[in-house]
């Protein structure tokens, strides 16, 4: 497509979408609970950490067969609780970068197994870089992990309350029409080729690179490169797919939204407002135009990763550095691989 129908599609609503209070208030709940239970003790920062675990939970699924739902937010669980424990266990240790790399390679590599592992492997992949984030940020390891896991628990408590009181469609998710051997079969035949490899291949070069670049400018607090590869990086192997558009020009944006957040220097009460009303707009927005999304999200997380650290220009000028970075990294692994590919 040329480059006007390239931004409209990057800026197209996707007609249909309709606002869901259920899944809007789980949104807003999951992640602002805590962080106003935490300003209500004078613990704002525990609160910050907290809602992290929130922010994991609180997308999961649309209201389907109630068992559906309730196994969906089990999954989910067990796959943030793995990524957060993970990053506990490496945070501070000598090879940390290496093993983090490895275990998301590993990941990407097993999603291609079928749709339902494509889906845990990319939440366990961000996952896995949002816990080391917050993690790395804190003295003490297990605490901050602590902290995440009990924002795991809240969340999962209001997706279990959502489940149980809101209305479910009828109709169940489309089963895969292969068994365990046959996807397994297909998934060792495509190892086969550089086409079942180049999805971890872009993913983990990238965060290696990126998890070096933090490491060797660790006062730039450049973890966030890590986090946009993450965000950026699709299994599809495309030049310029709309998503790393929509991802890319909305992180931007959301980054200088925070830059204005940082320079109103909001109270407490009013920054507690202002999550519970990003956190409350994420359903409807991530089904309705991904862009707009990003530019929402974008401040959302970085409020939570930065949490204790210092605030300024400078820190955001950081942010902006390492989005740019993270961009150019994804692209520049697509477009290395799409020549040789």
């Amino acid at each position: 497509m040329d480059h006007r129908e390239h931004l409209a599609a990057a800026t197209r609503w996707t007609p249909g979408t309709r606002m869901n209070g259920a899944q809007m208030a789980v949104g807003c709940l999951a992640i602002a609970g805590p962080v106003l239970a935490a300003a209500l003790a004078g613990r704002m920062e525990l609160g910050l950490a907290a809602s992290m675990g929130g922010f994991m939970l609180s997308g999961v699924g649309s209201p389907a067969r109630a068992w559906e739902h309730l196994r969906e937010i089990g999954e989910v669980v067990l796959v943030a609780l793995a990524a957060v424990a993970l990053a506990a266990l490496l945070a501070g240790t000598r090879y940390e970068a290496a093993i983090v790399v490895a275990l998301v390679a590993a990941a990407a590599l097993l999603g291609s197994l079928s749709r339902f592992a494509a889906i845990l492997s990319m939440r366990f992949v961000l996952f896995m870089v949002l816990a080391v984030s917050v993690i790395v940020q804190r003295s003490e390891a297990w605490h901050g992990a602590a902290m995440i896991v009990a924002g795991i628990a809240w969340a999962a408590a209001v997706n279990v309350a959502f489940s149980a009181f809101a209305p479910h469609r009828a109709a169940a998710k489309p089963a895969e029409d292969h068994t365990h051997g046959q996807r397994l079969a297909r998934w060792r035949r495509s190892l086969r080729h550089l086409a079942g490899w180049q999805y971890a291949i872009r993913l983990t070069a990238c965060l290696a690179i990126a998890l070096v670049i933090r490491d060797h400018w660790a006062d730039k607090h450049f973890h966030w490169i890590a986090v946009t590869v993450a965000l950026l990086t699709d299994r599809s192997l495309e030049p310029l797919p709309v998503k790393i558009t929509q991802r890319a020009v909305g992180t931007v944006i959301g980054v200088l939204i925070a830059a204005l957040v940082y320079w109103w220097q909001p109270t407490e009460w009013i920054l507690v407002a202002v999550i519970a009303v990003l956190a409350t707009l994420r359903p409807p927005l991530r089904t309705g135009n991904y862009l707009a999304y990003t530019i929402l999200t974008t401040p959302l997380i970085l409020v939570i990763l930065d949490a204790g650290a210092p605030q300024g220009y400078a820190l955001l000028a950081d942010r902006l550095v390492a989005t740019l970075i993270g961009a150019v990294l994804v692209l520049g692994a697509n477009a290395l691989l799409r020549r040789v590919a």
